[in-house]
């Protein structure tokens, strides 16, 4: 009598990590647009995305596509307005020394973030600015600035920037309010703080 052994063969499937890791930027790049748009037009909308995706992994296994017809509704009335949040400390990266060490997505973070810091510098309104970088951190946006940019060189270029065009203040995080041309000390103290801020987190 022959005894049959069975073999058994178990399928490996390989996860290529850098197909995962390009899926989880490019939802971060979704989520800083709906996160921008939250900030400058509709607080609600924010609060909404901080509770749908409070960690990483919820922002893998969820999708946008409860918050798609609000945003554009949002673009629809506020297009301009939104788009042009941050772009003035967005530009100045490109014209200081060693801005180019920033990638142009992280150059656009950190243009609307310090210019998130400028308007609290001028309405020092409620919002848990420290929570909501805890938050963008979990979620793994890259906030430091680089070591080697020279702070100087980057403030002097933001103030020769907003000279030609002032920047949009925010009356509170969701509400648009006016324009006005920055002065150094705020700048100086958004970026002082921003900086604090980081380094606590």
């Amino acid at each position: 009598m022959i005894c049959c052994s069975k073999k058994i063969y178990q399928n490996v499937v390989f996860l290529d990590q850098t197909i995962v890791q390009q899926q989880i930027d490019e939802k971060l790049l979704d989520l800083q647009l709906l996160i921008k748009t939250g900030l400058v037009s509709d607080y609600s909308f924010l609060q909404r995305l901080f509770k749908s995706f409070p960690t990483r992994k919820q922002l893998q296994q969820s999708s946008f596509i409860a918050f798609v017809e609000d945003a554009i509704q949002l673009h629809q009335h506020y297009a301009s307005i939104i788009a042009s949040y941050g772009t003035t400390f967005e530009k100045a990266f490109y014209l200081t020394e060693n801005g180019h060490l920033l990638s142009a997505h992280m150059k656009r973070l950190l243009g609307l973030l310090l210019q998130l810091f400028w308007n609290l510098e001028l309405n020092d309104v409620t919002f848990q600015i420290k929570n909501f970088m805890l938050w963008l951190k979990k979620l793994g946006y890259l906030l430091e600035l680089p070591a080697t940019l020279s702070v100087g060189e980057y403030l002097e270029q933001v103030l020769t920037l907003q000279k030609e065009k002032s920047m949009l203040v925010l009356s509170d995080i969701g509400e648009i309010g006016y324009r006005q041309v920055a002065d150094e000390r705020t700048v100086i103290n958004a970026i002082e703080r921003y900086q604090k801020i980081i380094s606590e987190i």
